[in-house]
């Protein structure tokens, strides 16, 4: 397995793991437009995320497959105390590559090339009923911050 860098034609790949997420995240909810991804705003996002130099997104390879990918973001939030926070915006590994270190593997490149950004802190969002993502970022040693109430 392979941790690099997204490059500018990774993009298609990236996509269709993006599209694999939201399609996954269905199952706890209808809060994602599957449509989204593919759509010229989906598109901008990410070629956007992999060119702008406060973000980090990176793919997974194993036998020249991109089976992964994790999209990072730093910013400055000028209400908060401790600045800058990265938040993890999105990643997906493909359900056969799963409990193999992948998921850890870009999530701890991003969240150490993050901090090389200037991070402090690092955040992430994820559906309440969706316990094996919390599971996993609790292993990452993230700890519950705050709730998001929607109505």
């Amino acid at each position: 397995m392979v941790i690099r860098k997204a490059k500018k034609t990774d993009l298609s790949a990236i996509l269709y793991l993006n599209s694999l997420l939201f399609k996954y995240e269905r199952k706890f909810g209808n809060t994602y437009n599957p449509g989204w991804t593919y759509s010229k705003i989906g598109r901008a996002y990410f070629s956007r995320r992999i060119s702008d130099s406060r973000s980090v997104v990176l793919v997974a390879e194993t036998d020249k497959e991109i089976v992964g990918y994790i999209c990072l973001h730093v910013d400055i939030y000028s209400y908060r105390s401790v600045n800058p926070i990265a938040e993890i915006e999105n990643m997906y590994v493909k359900k056969v590559y799963r409990y193999k270190g992948i998921g850890t593997a870009l999530a701890e490149r991003a969240m150490e090339l993050g901090g090389a950004k200037g991070a402090k802190r690092f955040r992430v969002e994820a559906l309440q009923s969706n316990k094996d993502t919390a599971k996993f970022y609790k292993y990452l040693g993230f700890k519950s911050f705050s709730l998001i109430f929607e109505k």
